[in-house]
């Protein structure tokens, strides 16, 4: 089979999570990073952007940023530059599915 000459793969992908605070300690994010495996059907890496790496879940690899006391506003800021933040484990030209870490998954 021959690809066209204009076929461009598709770059890596990761799902990448942002839990700081009491949201990585709730039990939604690990059912989040489950059901993104299990009935979401991913199969690329998973990223968890986080001030406590013990509460990362199974399935997802803890970056640990230091945070204080992390506020809301704290917290946005590093959704917004989470991608700077994790970019330097990512291959230069990844895609990056931002997830937030209440979002469950379920199959049709």
């Amino acid at each position: 089979e021959q690809l066209s000459p204009h076929f461009m793969p598709a770059p890596p992908a990761v799902a990448l999570y942002v839990a700081f605070g009491p949201a990585a300690r709730e039990s939604t994010f690990a059912l989040s990073v489950r059901t993104l495996r299990d009935a979401g059907g991913w199969r690329g890496g998973v990223l968890a952007l986080t001030d406590q790496p013990a509460c990362v879940p199974e399935g997802a690899t803890a970056i640990t940023v230091s945070c204080v006391r992390p506020t809301a506003k704290h917290i946005k800021l590093l959704k917004m530059r989470a991608p700077l933040l994790v970019s330097a484990r990512l291959a230069r030209r990844s895609l990056i599915l931002y997830i937030d870490a209440d979002v469950i998954f379920a199959a049709p």
